[in-house]
């Protein structure tokens, strides 16, 4: 077992942090549309944003 600095422990934390957020920011667009495409909201946003 490695055991690391507090230096080193914070930018591991911070580090896994920042992945876990931009994973999160990339897969939910996708999410976002499968859910309103689904339930076939698509018209009603066309309307809105138009």
């Amino acid at each position: 077992m490695v055991l690391l600095g507090r230096f080193y422990q914070g930018l591991y934390i911070v580090t896994f942090v920042l992945g876990a957020l931009a994973v999160g920011a990339l897969t939910a667009p996708v999410a976002y549309h499968r859910v309103f495409t689904e339930h076939r909201f698509k018209p009603q946003l066309i309307d809105a944003a138009g």
